[in-house]
């Protein structure tokens, strides 16, 4: 797979997405940090169109939520793996749209993802409030998604630079697996 191959904007995902809801979206980011932020940004775009969101961060360090939450390092995900913390004590509001964020969290993660087999079932709990649920995992292999994604989860590869060595090994990489209609989300402004 080339990772130019069909690539889209933020407006034209957005565009997209919004008669599919209810919809589970994870994002997948080669390139880290920099092309994670995108989730945010369509997590926005889709709360600004009046639906209800979610973005959930398992990056690995948890730094885009820190954009939803003013810089906060608030309880999360992880802590809802370790059973540290209930549903409302990990989902926030972003200080700038009406979405909500589930950051990383402060429980480790190491201990977190051995309870991975219950994100499936958060992920559907979170479907029954949402319109989106949309997870971001950072730079992931295909072989980390697994209880991450099912049969109706559109998946997105976010990029910056389309011939970045990152992107192509990751794009190959979901070519030859069973992610091969993974769309591409480039950014408009690099």
């Amino acid at each position: 797979m080339n990772a130019a191959r069909n690539p889209h904007g933020l407006e034209t995902i957005t565009r997209q997405l919004l008669p599919m809801a209810p919809q589970r979206v994870v994002l997948v980011s080669p390139e880290g940090d920099s092309a994670s932020i995108m989730a945010v940004q369509l997590t926005r775009a889709l709360a600004d169109r009046g639906k209800r969101c979610v973005l959930i961060d398992m990056t690995g360090l948890g730094t885009i939520s820190l954009a939803m939450l003013d810089g906060n390092r608030l309880a999360g995900i992880t802590d809802l793996l370790t059973s540290e913390r209930r549903f409302n004590e990990v989902i926030h509001s972003d200080r700038f749209s009406t979405a909500h964020v589930i950051p990383l969290g402060l429980a480790d993660p190491e201990r977190a993802m051995r309870s991975a087999e219950r994100l499936p079932f958060i992920f559907d709990a979170l479907a029954t409030v949402y319109d989106f649920v949309i997870v971001e995992t950072g730079p992931s292999h295909a072989a980390d998604l697994e209880q991450v994604v099912n049969r109706d989860t559109v998946l997105i590869m976010s990029v910056i630079d389309p011939d970045s060595p990152k992107v192509t090994a990751a794009a190959e990489e979901f070519d030859q697996g069973k992610y091969d209609d993974i769309i591409i989300l480039m950014d408009a402004s690099a």
